[in-house]
């Protein structure tokens, strides 16, 4: 949103800008492998786009982006936001910042041993420790099932 000299947002209208560049760091840059759902739906979502392309004729900018709106621009952040926000309503979830997602999957993989090494490489971290700290968040349900076999010893 764009701010005046104090700070403050000037009106109501929402300015953004989409920026194309280099990542934040090395490790933004990195291969993440796909399963074979996904590599699936990225087809069914190859062929939608076609179709997107051709009904949209002359008007279609074909940019070579995977995710683009109807006639081929970059889609805005303020509408995969508002999406996630209506999944989350339709579904009857509270709502969470979309950010959210990203520490629930590296909180759940850590809970269900899968290597931190692999999960800090897939979130692009530069190291483990950072995984660590910032995204693993162990549920109540983990604590307890530690403190159980803690017990059972």
């Amino acid at each position: 949103m764009a701010k005046g000299k104090n700070g403050n947002n000037e009106g109501s209208i929402r300015k953004r800008k989409i920026v194309e560049g280099e990542t934040k760091t090395k490790n933004g840059k990195r291969v993440i492998p796909m399963t074979d759902t996904m590599f699936a739906n990225l087809i069914q979502h190859r062929s939608r786009q076609t179709f997107e392309k051709l009904r949209a004729g002359r008007g279609y900018e074909d940019n070579g982006y995977v995710f683009a709106n109807e006639i081929g621009c970059p889609i805005e952040p303020s509408y995969l936001r508002d999406v996630y926000e209506r999944i989350l309503k339709t579904a009857g979830v509270p709502h969470y910042k979309f950010h959210t997602i990203r520490h629930t999957f590296a909180t759940r993989a850590i809970e269900n041993n899968m290597p931190v090494k692999v999960v800090s490489q897939i979130l692009g971290h530069s190291s483990v420790q950072l995984t660590m700290d910032l995204y693993c968040h162990p549920s109540v349900s983990a604590k307890r099932n530690v403190l159980e076999k803690m017990e059972n010893l």
